[in-house]
């Protein structure tokens, strides 16, 4: 009995190491993070960019880190980056309009048509009541299926009927 308590005490005092090192890390990820959307703010992306490195050398599977640098190299063009980061943040968050929809707009932005409606499409599956969501989803429709997208493009009306760019 002594040594089964000795080896409990061993593990708690092993998994309580390990936690404090796990939460600063998270704790500095965080920092980084806030820091970069303060510098995104003042639209100083080059510093923002650099401050969600810091974040996610810190936490690689921070997912808003990746989505908000994916976003920041679609602002920049480096569309592969972009690309790369919203993936992950995807895989992270499979359920997630925001990232599918950022995704989708880092592949239109690249040329890769395909993929930016397949990922619209899980955007607008997630966010059915978003209508920039199923107004960019609709768009997009138009040349490859004109009825699907007009239907699309009514729900987003409905959504939001003020919006001229929407009615257009």
């Amino acid at each position: 009995m002594r040594i089964v308590n000795v080896f409990l005490v061993g593990v708690i005092v092993s998994a309580a190491t390990l936690v404090g090192p796990l939460e600063a890390r998270a704790d500095r990820a965080s920092s980084y993070y806030h820091q970069a959307m303060a510098f995104k703010k003042q639209r100083r992306f080059p510093q923002a960019i650099q401050a969600l490195k810091k974040a996610l050398a810190e936490r690689s599977d921070y997912a808003a880190a990746h989505r908000s640098i994916g976003i920041l190299y679609r602002k920049v063009r480096r569309y592969n980056d972009a690309i790369r980061h919203l993936a992950r943040a995807a895989q992270l968050q499979p359920k997630s309009g925001d990232v599918y929809y950022s995704l989708g707009l880092a592949y239109h932005a690249a040329g890769r048509k395909q993929e930016a409606l397949a990922a619209l499409a899980k955007a607008a599956k997630y966010k059915p009541k978003d209508a920039a969501v199923l107004a960019q989803y609709g768009v997009m429709l138009i040349r490859s299926d004109p009825a699907k997208a007009l239907g699309v493009l009514h729900k987003a009306v409905k959504l939001k009927p003020q919006s001229g760019d929407h009615l257009h």
